[in-house]
């Protein structure tokens, strides 16, 4: 698989899983995201020079609260045209417990399974996580862009 091909590879993970997007769950979602980075190397983003990463973003937006898990892709020689961004976004309704909560990201920049592994337990045990592992989103939702 390419960069430019893994919003296909994902949605047919998805879809091979058993899931309909409009219905996957957070806990769902988030797992196929760690299995897809774990599996699947985009061959135009090698891993060692930080090409390839998978970040966790969560936060409170007009739109109601977002959790967010995005692979990074770096396709060249870094210039804002060659960051590719593949994001699966939850969208919550806004209620002042989930603002309590914040806003905040981390990076996960490496494959290697140790630091997956880390950023998977970081990402389970987080207050965002934790307090939307249970709810039903309002909207689920897969985008590929260019983020340069």
């Amino acid at each position: 698989m390419n960069a430019h091909q893994s919003q296909q590879a994902l949605e047919r993970m998805i879809a091979d899983a058993g899931f309909a997007l409009n219905a996957l769950t957070v806990a769902d979602g988030f797992a196929l995201m760690f299995e897809f980075y774990r599996k699947q190397r985009a061959d135009d983003c090698p891993p060692q020079s930080d090409a390839d990463m998978l970040l966790y973003q969560w936060g409170a937006y007009d739109s109601g609260f977002e959790l967010n898990m995005t692979r990074q892709f770096i396709i060249g020689d870094a210039e804002d045209e060659d960051f590719w961004q593949l994001s699966l976004n939850f969208t919550f309704l806004p209620c002042p417990e989930l603002r309590e909560i914040g806003s905040g990201n981390k990076w996960c920049k490496t494959p290697r399974d140790r630091a997956v592994d880390y950023f998977e337990g970081f990402v389970r045990e987080s207050a965002a996580y934790v307090a939307l592992v249970g709810l039903q989103p309002v909207n689920v939702e897969i985008d590929y862009f260019n983020a340069g």
